[in-house]
């Protein structure tokens, strides 16, 4: 599904509305940049943006030709076909304005009849989220240190999730969040004691109740028992509920409102968990600040430095005889 802008089809039509205006001859000179906007805004149209013309075509495709005829007769020199701007005298008579005016009426009962075949759909908000970042940039709402550590594949998931949700395809939402989740709990078990496991039962059956011993004990280096408490509440509610429906859709057991609130929780749980592994050193790349880059370009400098000075000295060192 791709957002639609309605403001161009106000703009379509307020820049044809500019052409056909005059009902008696008019300056040539005067329509250079009305007659230049409507061909623009047509010619966009017809290419598919915002959306692909069907029955309409024609009539877009011969008002279009009118325009451009229309132009050419009054800016291109018949001779050099270079740009020219008309004197004062010339006009664009009463006779090529009514022809204009008739197609543009025929386009315009055309592309009504097709627009009224289309299905358009409304997309409520969400909470406090704004539907468009919504349904296009959801992992917009990380923090950008946390972005540039997330895997790709959990930030995809994590859009998926967003837009299904601002479309209230519940299950869906959630199935991806579940997705995401799983992805870095992977890496999480890895990291901080819970083993390692390639299968998902495996990884939510076995790895994740060690994670839930471990946090229980006072070891600093435990998992942190938040991280570990959502994960088991996806683990005892919500898989459970995508994957046991009993013949019915998922979205029977899960309500929109259910999935907003996961939304929210498992957001949240996912930026612990990144900065939980990017501390430990696992699961993405650990950020060195500045200073740090710079002292290492720094040292790298000199040893390379040192190694031309090794090689020179090498070259002008003269061979003793035997």
């Amino acid at each position: 599904m791709n957002p639609i802008s309605q403001y161009k089809f106000y703009d379509l039509g307020a820049k044809l509305y500019r052409v056909v205006a005059n009902r008696t001859a008019v300056g040539a000179a005067e329509m250079f940049v009305p007659l230049m906007e409507a061909q623009t805004a047509l010619d966009t149209l017809i290419k598919g943006d915002p959306i692909q013309l069907e029955h309409s075509k024609p009539e877009a495709n011969a008002l279009l030709n009118k325009l451009g005829a229309i132009f050419d007769k009054n800016f291109i020199d018949l001779n050099t076909r270079q740009f020219r701007f008309p004197g004062r005298e010339e006009v664009i008579d009463a006779h090529e304005l009514t022809l204009l005016r008739s197609l543009v009426e025929k386009f315009e009962t055309a592309f009504a009849s097709e627009l009224s075949r289309k299905a358009v759909f409304t997309v409520p908000k969400r909470g406090l989220f704004d539907t468009y970042e919504l349904t296009e940039h959801a992992d917009n709402q990380f923090a950008e240190e946390t972005l540039r550590i997330m895997p790709q594949g959990v930030r995809a998931d994590i859009r998926a999730a967003g837009r299904a949700l601002a479309f209230g395809l519940a299950s869906a939402c959630c199935f991806h969040l579940v997705r995401a989740a799983e992805d870095l709990l992977s890496k999480y078990s890895e990291a901080f004691g819970g083993g390692t496991a390639s299968k998902s039962d495996v990884l939510w059956h076995e790895a994740l109740p060690r994670l839930v011993a471990m946090s229980k004990g006072k070891n600093p280096n435990a998992p942190d028992a938040r991280i570990v408490g959502m994960l088991s509440d996806i683990e005892g509610r919500i898989r459970p509920a995508l994957t046991n429906t009993n013949g019915h859709n998922a979205d029977a057991h899960i309500s929109i409102s259910d999935a907003t609130i996961f939304f929210n929780t498992t957001t949240s749980m996912i930026s612990l968990m990144l900065d939980a592994l990017n501390k430990n050193g696992k699961g993405g790349q650990r950020q060195k600040s500045p200073a740090q880059k710079a002292e290492e370009t720094l040292i790298e400098t000199r040893e390379l430095a040192q190694d031309y000075d090794d090689e020179d000295n090498a070259s002008n060192t003269p061979r003793k005889s035997a």
